[in-house]
């Protein structure tokens, strides 16, 4: 949580960064799912 306006920004940044980096991993994710269907299919 961010209260104080001096962290306003570098909080924003770490938040900006987690959300990239969860993004990342759902992609990855998506990607490994589509590849475990074509094996069984």
């Amino acid at each position: 949580m961010c209260y104080h306006k001096v962290n306003r920004f570098l909080c924003q940044l770490i938040l900006f960064n987690n959300i990239s980096i969860i993004t990342d991993d759902v992609l990855q994710l998506h990607y490994l799912m589509n590849r475990i269907q074509r094996l069984q299919a």
